[in-house]
């Protein structure tokens, strides 16, 4: 995948991240830097370690036939394993949850690294789709890093001055990009024998 491919698929990947922070957000009094800071770090290291865990799963000697057969096989999981993302958020705005907001002052970090934990699932699976279409990965952990952290800082600010009901908005453009992005695996790179 190219620069641009894999800056779309980790703004899509971490739409997620920024839904859960616009929940945040919207209950927040006022946002504190140093709490925005820790966060970003938290959400950060863990999409990061769970993109590289991700590639580190294709490692496997399982993994490496070079076969032409078992590229297509990787290549074709790759757009699965979009795909899948893509529903899973689309159906998390369709359904929709509703959150009562009450406002809180403090972060409880545990609660954040929880939340950390459950969004890196889709950056672990993106690790290995990504993996299989040979990206490099300096380069996919250095977008995910930053586009994470970028968009914890503008979910808690979304959340802070419009409110929860943006976390809808989020998971449908998140899961439309990834979508779009197992279209663009199918179409580019999975060679019809």
């Amino acid at each position: 995948m190219n620069l641009l491919e894999v800056i779309f698929v980790s703004i899509g990947l971490t739409l997620d991240v920024y839904a859960v922070m616009v929940c945040k957000g919207a209950m927040f009094s006022r946002i504190r830097k140093s709490q925005l800071i820790i966060s970003s770090a938290i959400f950060g290291a863990w999409q990061l370690m769970a993109l590289l865990l991700g590639n580190l799963i294709t490692a496997i000697p399982l993994f490496k036939d070079d076969s032409r057969i078992f590229s297509v096989i990787g290549q074709g999981i790759s757009a699965i394993i979009f795909f899948a993302i893509g529903i899973y958020m689309l159906w998390k705005a369709w359904r929709n949850e509703t959150i009562f907001e009450h406002r809180e002052d403090r972060i409880n970090f545990k609660e954040i690294c929880l939340l950390a934990v459950i969004t890196g699932f889709d950056a672990f699976f993106a690790g290995i789709g990504f993996a299989f279409l040979e990206t490099k990965v300096l380069m996919e952990a250095f977008i995910i890093l930053v586009v994470t952290i970028i968009l914890v800082i503008l979910g808690t600010f979304t959340g802070y001055r419009l409110g929860y009901e943006q976390k809808s908005k989020a998971y449908m453009i998140g899961g439309t990009i990834l979508i779009l992005a197992g279209l663009d695996v199918i179409i580019r790179y999975v060679e019809i024998f």
